[in-house]
C-alpha cells in the first residue's frame, strides 16, 4: 500500500530506494488515480504494471459524527486546518485568505491543530504580521486520537490549501464526522470531493481564490446543504470495499 510513490521532500537516493522496495511487491496499490499515474510517469513498466487502484477509506475510529445540534451550537464561522504541517500543504496560503475573507465575514475563525515539520515561527510570524492574533486559535502540536472529534465538532468547514498532493486522510476524517471541505484541485484530491455537492475546489496556492470560497460558503450557508451529501457519498470510500477490491486482485 503507497500512500505517495515519490516522496514529497526530495532528497538524493529517494527515487533508487522507492524503485528497489517496490521491486519486491507483487501488488502496489495506490489511493488515486493521480498516484497511479505517477507510479506509470516514474518506474519502469515491469513495476509500474503491478499499480492496483484502490482508494482511502472513511475512518471509522473516532466516535460518532455529532448530530446537527453539535455543530449549529457553534457561534461564530469557525474553519479548521488538521494535521500534520508541512510548506506543501499551503498553511500560509490559508492564514492570507481569512484576512481577506475577513473583510466580508469580520467574525471569521480558523483552528489551526496540527503537528509542525519544522519549526512554527514562520506561521505564528504571518499571523501576527496580518494581526490576525484574535481571529486564529492554534495548536501546534500532536493531536491525540480523543482529541480529534472536538476540533471537527467546533468547525463547519475543513480547509485543505494544499499546493501538492497526491490524496489526504484528512478529507476522510472530515467526511467521517459528516464536514464539508474546500480543497486545493491539485493531484488526487479532487477525487474525493464532489464539487459543489460534499465540498468546494479551488486553484493551488491562490489567496484570492480560497478567500472568495471560504466568503461563499458562510454567506450561502453551504455547510447545511453539503453537509446532508456526505452520507450517501462517502459509502464508495468504505472499508469492505476496498478488502473487496484487495481480495480480486
Amino acid at each position: 500500500l503507497a500512500h505517495n510513490i515519490t516522496f514529497h521532500e526530495k532528497w538524493i537516493g529517494s527515487n533508487i530506494l522507492s524503485r528497489q522496495f517496490f521491486k519486491h511487491c507483487d501488488r502496489i496499490m495506490v489511493l488515486s488515480e493521480a498516484c497511479l499515474q505517477d507510479l506509470k510517469n516514474t518506474m519502469p513498466e515491469d513495476i509500474a504494471d503491478r499499480g492496483l487502484l484502490g482508494f482511502h477509506p472513511i475512518y471509522d475510529c473516532y466516535g460518532e459524527s455529532p448530530d446537527d445540534l453539535d455543530i449549529e451550537s457553534v457561534e461564530e464561522p469557525t474553519a479548521l486546518f488538521f494535521g500534520l504541517i508541512k510548506p506543501y500543504k499551503g498553511l500560509d496560503v490559508l492564514i492570507k485568505a481569512l484576512k481577506q475573507a475577513r473583510i466580508r465575514i469580520p467574525e471569521l475563525k480558523l483552528i489551526i491543530a496540527g503537528e509542525v515539520y519544522g519549526k512554527e515561527d514562520k506561521y505564528i510570524s504571518l499571523i501576527h504580521q496580518l494581526h490576525l492574533e484574535d481571529a486564529v486559535e492554534t495548536h501546534f502540536r500532536y493531536i491525540q486520537e480523543h482529541e480529534i472529534k472536538e476540533f471537527f465538532q467546533r468547525s463547519q468547514v475543513c480547509v485543505l490549501p494544499y499546493k501538492s498532493a497526491t490524496q489526504s486522510g484528512v478529507i476522510a476524517t472530515a467526511y467521517e464526522f459528516n464536514v464539508p471541505v474546500i480543497a486545493s484541485k491539485v493531484g488526487g484530491l479532487s477525487e474525493y470531493v464532489k464539487d459543489e455537492e460534499t465540498g468546494i475546489l479551488v486553484p493551488p496556492d491562490n489567496p484570492e481564490a480560497l478567500a472568495a470560497a471560504l466568503i461563499r460558503y458562510f454567506e450561502e450557508g453551504l455547510f447545511y446543504k453539503m453537509r446532508k451529501n456526505i452520507p450517501s457519498f462517502k459509502q464508495q470510500f468504505s472499508w469492505q470495499k476496498l478488502v473487496e477490491i484487495i481480495l480480486q486482485a
